[in-house]
């Protein structure tokens, strides 16, 4: 009978046990920690294609499309005002980059190129143009980019500016990557091919694209030479020959001055040597400054 109220109470006892480990709480097992997301360095993104399905509302303001921009590619835009303001560009976010024609539809557009269109299309004098500030695109002017990038004005060429992080890269895809991006022409001597291979590694943001590419050339033994509106990679005795065959052509006769031209005439503006085409009446004009 002891066994049996013995047995009994063990069981209600155990019973009991059974109901309050059921009834507490169960602690949360702990998460299991995902992979943690690691922004994408911004001369990626620059150098992403996508889709762009264009711009047809004529009253698409710059602020539009840098808002579209910044959401589809993940990127932080600031505007230079003083630059702006120097170039009597007050407000240069209501400017209408649709006007007065849409920006077309594109099926595979890098960022970098898209937004050298929208900058193209603002009436801004010295032009508009981009700089890179850390890991964000600084949207300034043609005046204050040449005053920061070349402070000597009398230094040239301007070529354009490139972005880009080249880690133990062959050369020759490293040229191609700058030509591709800048769309200015570059090219290595088939002569040098075997150098082409070499690896490089080099990053360039805001850089001229003759320095980025005078630089890569040096890695590896070689020399630009820039012929028209080429940047030829070639040897050192090769670039020497071109140079002196270049000294040999005969110079440009400028224009004469003022002389008629059908119902224009020609006069002297900017830099020496330069001129431009203006109706007769405006010559006048500007013979009597």
């Amino acid at each position: 009978m002891r066994r049996i109220a013995a047995a009994i109470a063990c069981s209600a006892v155990l019973s009991l046990l059974a109901w309050s480990w059921a009834a507490a709480p169960t602690s949360p097992a702990p998460a299991t920690p995902g992979p943690v997301k690691v922004a994408e360095p911004l001369l990626a993104r620059l150098a992403r294609h996508s889709a762009f399905t264009g711009f047809d509302d004529p009253r698409t303001t710059l602020a539009d499309a840098l808002e579209l921009l910044s959401r589809q590619h993940e990127v932080t835009f600031e505007i230079n005002e003083r630059a702006f303001k120097f170039d009597q560009v007050l407000d240069v976010l209501k400017l209408e980059v649709a006007t007065p024609n849409p920006l077309a539809a594109m099926k595979d557009v890098r960022l970098d190129a898209l937004l050298q269109k929208i900058l193209a299309r603002l009436p801004v004098p010295s032009g508009a143009t981009y700089l890179l500030r850390g890991e964000t695109i600084e949207i300034t002017t043609g005046e204050f980019l040449r005053r920061e990038v070349w402070p000597d004005p009398e230094r040239g060429p301007f070529l354009p500016l490139v972005h880009a992080s080249l880690d133990n890269r062959p050369l020759a895809e490293s040229l191609r990557e700058l030509a591709t991006q800048s769309g200015f022409n570059v090219v290595l001597d088939t002569r040098s091919a075997d150098k082409g291979k070499l690896a490089v590694t080099a990053h360039f943001r805001n850089t001229p694209l003759d320095a980025a590419v005078g630089l890569l050339a040096d890695m590896a033994g070689l020399v630009p030479v820039q012929w028209d509106n080429v940047l030829y990679v070639t040897t050192p005795e090769n670039a020497k020959a071109l140079k002196a065959r270049a000294r040999q052509k005969p110079p440009q006769q400028p224009l004469p001055v003022g002389e008629p031209q059908g119902e224009t005439t020609w006069l002297p503006i900017g830099p020496p040597g330069w001129m431009i085409r203006a109706p007769k009446n405006d010559a006048a004009g500007a013979g009597g400054m």
